[in-house]
């Protein structure tokens, strides 16, 4: 073989593997433009947050979702940047990471999924439901993510991760919900 196919053939080589990784990552609902290793910083920086290994095919979408509106300020009716409230949070992941329309209340919400008790039952997506008002079937939800841990926008702190099995939030808690 020539040096210059030699060249040719090692250059090629090298094109497809950056074009099969640029695909992979496309797929994974990284952005245009982010490297590899700025999407993996991502995934540990939320690692840490709920104590379970993160995996790029599988969590990416939600995680870089989660990072864009993390500290948002809570908005009561509000579905922007500038506030936003529990069910519009929930409906906003519903749609852009899992592409599924939910209703716009908490209470709606409840109402039209798949409800269950039993939190060890809970897969990432899965709504909780909340009540912390007398009388209200339903007045908080929020997105089960993994380990415990669930994503909501609290009235008091914006858009957070807690932990589930906190006192405060396993008095609140009504049930779990699957999106249909």
């Amino acid at each position: 073989m020539s040096k210059q196919f030699k060249i040719f053939a090692f250059n090629f080589i090298v094109m497809m593997v950056s074009l099969s990784s640029c695909t992979s990552l496309h797929r994974a609902g990284v952005p245009e433009g982010m490297r590899r290793l700025e999407a993996n910083e991502l995934l540990k920086k939320y690692e840490v947050k709920v104590k379970a290994p993160l995996s790029l095919k599988k969590d990416f979408r939600l995680y870089y979702i989660i990072d864009k509106w993390y500290g948002v300020p809570y908005g009561y009716g509000q579905a922007s940047i500038k506030g936003i409230d529990c069910s519009g949070f929930t409906g906003m992941l519903s749609l852009e990471v899992y592409h599924k329309k939910i209703p716009r209340s908490s209470i709606d919400q409840y109402q039209r999924s798949q409800r269950f008790k039993r939190q060890r039952r809970l897969k990432q997506g899965n709504l909780v439901f909340f009540t912390f008002v007398k009388g209200k079937e339903v007045s908080h939800v929020g997105m089960y993510l993994k380990n415990g841990y669930f994503v909501h926008a609290s009235s008091s702190k914006g858009v957070i991760i807690s932990e589930l099995n906190q006192k405060y939030y396993q008095n609140g808690y009504v049930a779990s919900g699957k999106l249909r």
